[in-house]
């Protein structure tokens, strides 16, 4: 981003607004001064602009400016997600990542209205579920399959540092040597349709 002209800026919960807990009287908050147009935030953040601070409220003190909100770190509820995008006028990302796929994983689209899912792998990742029998996790579950969730690509790091073991409890390359990282958290696909179930009639829009 700086390579293209932008700046980056950062801030905390605590010193986010010119009325935040950790803020001097007099002084302004973290988001009042950039006039952000892209926000980065973990849930608990959107999470209080919904109950405490009012979104509408946030708003005004983002001027209105916010393009598009990535949220990460933990799971953003869909009630909260559809909320905020109405009331601050701006689509949210969620993502799912961790440290060892250097954040890279599913994404969802800037224009996917839908709420409650992290969308496709970026470009970077591939995921994968994988049976957890113990758990009772099956990727053969129906009508949607469950597992844990796996991502590879080259974004995956190469293992902990001076941990051999933890490293190969859960870090493995396959056949076409595709590094994979199990994650340790289950998860589930969601298939949109089957076409099987689709038809064609003579208007020529398929229908299912």
């Amino acid at each position: 981003m700086p390579a293209i002209g932008s700046s980056i800026e950062y801030g905390s919960p605590l010193t986010l607004t010119d009325t935040s807990n950790k803020i001097k009287k007099g002084t302004k908050g973290d988001a009042t001064v950039p006039m952000p147009t892209l926000l980065a935030v973990v849930p608990v953040i959107l999470d209080r602009a919904r109950w405490r601070w009012c979104a509408l409220k946030v708003r005004a003190i983002l001027d209105g400016r916010i393009r598009f909100i990535i949220s990460g770190g933990a799971p953003l509820s869909g009630d909260t997600q559809r909320f905020i995008n109405i009331c601050l006028g701006a689509p949210i990302g969620q993502g799912y990542g961790l440290t060892k796929t250097c954040a890279g994983g599913p994404f969802s689209e800037y224009d996917d209205p839908s709420v409650g899912r992290v969308g496709a792998p970026l470009p970077c990742s591939v995921v994968k579920l994988v049976d957890w029998p113990k758990g009772g996790y099956l990727t053969s579950d129906k009508p949607r399959l469950h597992g844990e969730i796996a991502i590879g690509g080259p974004n995956v790091t190469l293992g902990y540092f001076k941990n051999d073991e933890k490293t190969r409890e859960v870090y493995n390359s396959d056949e076409r040597r595709t590094r994979w990282f199990y994650t340790g958290d289950i998860g589930q696909f969601h298939p949109i349709d089957r076409k099987k179930d689709i038809l064609k009639p003579q208007h020529g829009e398929y229908v299912s």
